[in-house]
């Protein structure tokens, strides 16, 4: 059966969670699952058809802050927590399925230390995805794809959002308002995407001379750095920022963000905050997606852009160039920024509004609107317009042959400069995913033949990098399904008292994880209570967060995320359970009854 590889999930959805909320938000108990999974290395390979990239990306990426949602997290998936922290692994399609860490590799497959070489080149003569791939079916097979996506969860499980295929610049497929987007050409929001803007912007200065990839940062900002000095002598380098392998803090990570970020400030100002708290390790000895980084980045292309700001050079440098009428910055957005003129009226009439999942209600609400730095995470767009920004890019537009290929070549972990690597259908990708509270996307391009798939949502809950593969699967002729949404049976409420209690995690779990999870995420998981609450059972974790859990059958339940977690219990007949375990397709966490 055909190998299918795209971007790591493992590290877009840590990617997403990089761009949304704090700590301890109410979808906690997602996240602390998650972000237990994302360290840890699956009990179990993969399945001999499974999906599983060259280079898998480092669970740390899952963990980056997600704070807020990760596509798990939004998808109000415990799953999600428990599978993969950052969603990009929220379901288990039989032709893309993802594991953890590197794990068994398939037969022949070098080592992860082995692969760490620059892409291939595509292709002189790009084939075309004509008859014998059947693209004539998309404008069937992929509205029948995505509808599938809520059938049986209802409205919050749904895909709310826009998505395109292309390939070289030439759209195949577009449709701007799936679900409940009734705004005419409307934008979204597109969180971390924006960060491929700003690594695009410092190659094309270092190509100019303005700007040195291995100088240090100081150079340029040296009121960020005066902080850091007390800690050592390491040096930051542009190159360690767009490769997430600085050290620096991730702002979004900030236990009191969301009460900071209520009162708008400079990314300098946001520079501040991280610049009073240590390096995390020494510049490029580990990995470690942050959205200070990029903001440090965002500063510095101010500084040497020769426009009046970071915000003037992406409009006059990328924008323009790459024909994004359609693209602007949050300033260009809201309304409470001063007067508006027509053309921002017009762009406000066209925003969607970001929702997130609320897990009491099982339901979609208004999301919490978070402060971004503008480099990390500040551009609203449209697929039409990031399919001008890829084709600009990979046309030689924006950037020479000798950059893109550096921007191509990993670093670390299947990561390069700015840009997640790896390899999908024979042929290698290139990519990304965005979140921010109450949205994600994704963008993903099969390099070879230049067809390239943006996903754009107006909610947390259905993972647009998911998504974006099953659209190139679909370009392919081969079959995509959308998450499978069971539904809840029936339970006698006199077997409730079997199911509640507190468990801890058994000696052979603990084992397995403890060189791989932080302690303090394994010391959440040995907390874990089952209630009963309104004639329902919930599971909550170190009193931080709770899901609903949904009976299946005996002794059996499931939780609502896209991940497809579910719970079982053992135990003699007719007593008290003695034994949970909670499982999704990549981890197996086995927890004894401690009361």
């Amino acid at each position: 059966m055909p190998t299918n590889k795209p971007l790591d999930p493992h590290a877009e959805r840590d990617a997403l969670r990089t761009l949304t909320a704090l700590e301890p938000p109410d979808d906690f108990t997602d996240r602390v699952l998650a972000a237990a999974l994302a360290d840890a290395a699956p009990p179990h390979g993969p399945a001999a058809d499974t999906f599983t990239p060259e280079l898998a990306a480092p669970a740390r990426w899952w963990r980056v802050a997600v704070a807020g949602l990760a596509v798990a997290a939004a998808a109000g998936g415990l799953g999600v927590l428990l599978s993969r922290p950052d969603v990009w692994q929220q379901r288990q399609p039989s032709h893309l399925r993802v594991s953890v860490d590197e794990g068994p590799r398939p037969e022949g497959a070098p080592p992860l230390s082995a692969q760490a070489s620059p892409l291939p080149e595509a292709p002189a003569d790009k084939p075309r995805f004509g008859d014998a791939l059947r693209l004539g079916e998309l404008d069937r097979t992929i509205p029948a794809y995505i509808a599938g996506y809520g059938a049986g969860w209802g409205r919050a499980f749904a895909f709310h959002g826009a998505l395109a295929l292309a390939q070289d610049g030439e759209i195949l497929f577009k449709r701007d308002n799936f679900g409940e987007v009734s705004q005419p050409d409307p934008v979204y929001r597109i969180g971390t995407l924006t960060s491929l803007f700003t690594a695009v912007a410092a190659l094309q200065l270092a190509e100019r001379g303005r700007l040195d990839l291995d100088a240090d940062v100081c150079t340029y900002v040296p009121e960020f750095c005066a902080a850091h000095r007390p800690y050592g002598r390491e040096i930051v380098t542009a190159r360690h920022l767009l490769s997430h392998t600085s050290g620096i803090p991730n702002y979004t990570d900030d236990l009191y963000l969301e009460v900071w970020s209520a009162h708008p400030k400079s990314d300098l100002d946001l520079l501040k905050i991280v610049a009073a708290q240590p390096l995390e390790f020494a510049p490029g000895s580990d990995f470690d997606p942050s959205n200070s980084g990029f903001v440090l980045l965002g500063e510095v292309i101010t500084r040497v852009g020769g426009s009046s700001d970071y915000q003037q050079y992406i409009s006059d440098q990328i924008l323009a160039p790459a024909g994004m009428h359609s693209t602007r910055f949050d300033l260009q957005l809201h309304a409470d920024k001063g007067p508006l003129d027509e053309r921002r009226a017009l762009d406000l009439s066209r925003q969607v509004m970001g929702r997130q999942f609320n897990d009491e209600l099982e339901d979609l609400e208004g999301a919490n609107e978070i402060q971004y730095g503008r480099a990390a995470g500040g551009l609203w767009s449209n697929v039409e317009d990031l399919v001008r920004f890829d084709h600009a890019l990979h046309s030689g537009r924006l950037l020479s042959e000798a950059s893109l290929a550096a921007m191509s070549t990993p670093v670390r972990d299947n990561y390069g400069l700015g840009w997640i690597l790896g390899e999908a259908f024979g042929q290698p990708t290139i990519g990304h995913p965005g979140g921010a509270a109450g949205y994600n996307g994704a963008i993903l391009r099969l390099r070879g033949v230049g067809l390239t798939a943006v996903v754009l949502s107006g909610t947390e809950i259905v993972d647009s990098q998911t998504i974006a593969e099953d659209l190139l699967a679909l370009a392919h002729g081969r079959a995509a399904e959308a998450p499978r949404e069971p539904a809840e049976q029936p339970l006698d409420r006199a077997l409730h008292p079997r199911y509640v209690g507190d468990y801890a995690l058994d000696a052979l779990t603990r084992r397995r994880y403890e060189k791989v999870i932080a302690p303090e995420h394994l010391a959440r998981l040995d907390q874990v209570k089952v209630v009963e609450s309104e004639g329902r059972l919930r599971l909550s974790i170190s009193d931080h967060g709770s899901k609903w859990m949904h009976p299946s059958g005996p002794d059996a339940f499931f939780f609502k995320d896209t991940a497809g977690t579910t719970a079982a219990f053992g135990g003699p007949e007719g007593g008290a359970a003695t034994n949970l375990t909670l499982r999704t397709r990549d981890a197996i966490f086995t927890f004894e009854r401690s009361r």
